[in-house]
């Protein structure tokens, strides 16, 4: 499992991944 630095640096570029998803 991630580290919770590692899961909030996850989280936030899988959000950034989703809104780019969005986008197209």
């Amino acid at each position: 499992w991630f580290s919770a630095e590692e899961a909030k640096n996850y989280g936030l570029v899988d959000k950034v991944i989703v809104k780019r998803g969005e986008i197209r």
